[in-house]
């Protein structure tokens, strides 16, 4: 049965939604390349499976004053179409855009046209989103922000271009500001993916076409992208990665986390280890940045494309 906004939407009811999502790809995967091998995919759902809650849960908190049939949803990057399912069966009329390598599979368009999901091709990097102006209410992109390896404000006007004026743009990306991040360089590590990723990518027998972290953002980052591509930061909060949550329900790892807060706080440790003052445990620095924009006014900046700055 479909939902609409006059029937509750709880968390509980998000989360069993989901999880019957989930589990309906298990028992019928994509397998984007035919490889017979799914594990891949199915290990992904089930990673991200919190983020598809937060991300549904955080929509619905949007629309409370408006009938779910109403709402036009744009997601990019949609990648097995578990948000846009999800949302199609609250009531939103949902589209959603994958590069062609991935909208192409007969599979995952079976899956997403019995959804009521209109599926369609596209790469950012032609820097056109084949829809009319002011068409959606809400445009949503998470973890896809990071995987472009070209300059992203041609992206946002277009999702600028598309949105009514007032619409919601929701985005999840990883936090370039995280702890874990600044640790790893302070240690001398790399904060980025293994260049065995370069390799991987151009190996046919692995599905790897767009898997690559190119370029991850700080919240600031991601409002001055927004404001110079005509939004205004709504909301922005960092969160925690689901792999890490264990870490703040067992109580043994509560304690020990407890402790090297106490320990990294204390001003000479502060000045002479780290180097720098900040919290362990300040939810800035969680790993995975969540910003909702809202279109203030349509963009009019003017790019300047040479051969050097065109993404083709």
């Amino acid at each position: 049965m479909t939902l609409t906004r006059q029937t509750p939407v709880t968390q509980d009811t998000v989360e069993q939604l989901v999880t019957r999502i989930i589990v309906l790809y298990h028992a019928n995967p994509v397998d984007f390349s035919n490889t017979g091998k799914s594990d891949g995919e199915m290990h992904y759902l089930n990673t991200l499976k919190p983020t598809y809650v937060r991300t549904i849960s955080d929509i619905l908190s949007l629309v409370a004053d408006k009938p779910h049939t109403q709402i036009n949803v744009l997601e990019i990057g949609a990648y097995l179409g578990i948000v846009s399912i999800a949302l199609s069966e609250l009531g939103f009329k949902v589209t959603a855009t994958e590069i062609p390598e991935y909208a192409s599979c007969p599979q995952l368009i079976n899956r997403l046209s019995q959804a009521n999901v209109n599926l369609v091709a596209c790469n950012l990097k032609d820097y056109q989103l084949p829809f009319e102006t002011e068409q959606f209410d809400i445009v949503i992109s998470c973890e896809t922000l990071e995987h472009l390896n070209f300059n992203p404000l041609p992206v946002f006007k277009e999702i600028n271009r598309v949105l009514t004026v007032g619409g919601a743009l929701y985005i999840a990306t990883p936090n370039l500001a995280s702890l874990s991040n600044r640790l790893r360089l302070w240690q001398g590590h790399s904060i980025h993916g293994s260049v065995k990723e370069f390799a991987w990518q151009l190996d046919g027998s692995k599905n790897m076409i767009v898997g690559i972290h190119w370029r991850e953002y700080t919240g600031e980052e991601i409002q001055e992208m927004m404001e110079m591509m005509g939004f205004s930061l709504a909301v922005q909060r960092c969160e925690v990665d689901p792999a890490d949550r264990p870490l703040g329900t067992n109580s043994g790892r509560k304690m020990i986390k407890d402790c090297l807060h106490w320990v990294f706080n204390l001003p000479p440790v502060k000045r002479a280890v780290l180097g720098c003052y900040f919290d362990p445990c300040d939810p800035k620095l969680g790993s995975t940045l969540v910003s909702l924009g809202r279109k203030q006014h349509a963009c009019t900046t003017e790019f300047h494309f040479t051969d050097a700055t065109l993404a083709k």
